[in-house]
């Protein structure tokens, strides 16, 4: 019976420590809007991934899924684009006949230029509900 306690006490423990932790360094989560004349911007968050999606006059123009990374004291995030998502990019952007006649090196070269565009580290401020990134204040939905 003492060993059945001590081990029943030392799960509680365990499991107190760990929701403590999740509480503290959790991410971001939900989709958040930015809405400027006719301009919408999303930002749905779901673990480490993020799908930014641009909208004019109602028509999506870009759709990106990023991982994103908080530094510590939450003040900062990275965006990684995968080099799918970077190919995709390149491919709405120059047409799928052009891309398709890129040779690698050129391709290789259009990656590493749209990689260093779309891969950032920006400042943000996290509110109850809202997040502001680069003077864009999201709304949470």
């Amino acid at each position: 019976m003492k060993k059945f306690l001590s081990a029943a006490l030392a799960c509680l423990m365990l499991v107190s420590m760990v929701l403590v932790l999740a509480s503290c360094g959790g991410g971001l989560s939900g989709t958040y809007v930015y809405e400027e004349d006719d301009m919408k911007a999303t930002l749905a968050f779901k673990g480490d991934k993020v799908t930014a999606t641009t909208e004019y006059d109602g028509e999506v123009m870009m759709e990106m899924e990023y991982t994103y990374e908080l530094n510590d004291d939450k003040t900062e995030m990275t965006l990684t684009a995968s080099e799918d998502a970077i190919k995709d990019t390149i491919k709405e952007m120059i047409g799928e006949e052009a891309y398709e006649a890129l040779d690698a090196e050129a391709l290789d070269a259009m990656i590493e230029e749209y990689a260093e565009e779309m891969n950032e580290t920006v400042e943000i401020e996290i509110g109850d509900d809202y997040i502001e990134i680069e003077d864009m204040k999201y709304e949470k939905q």
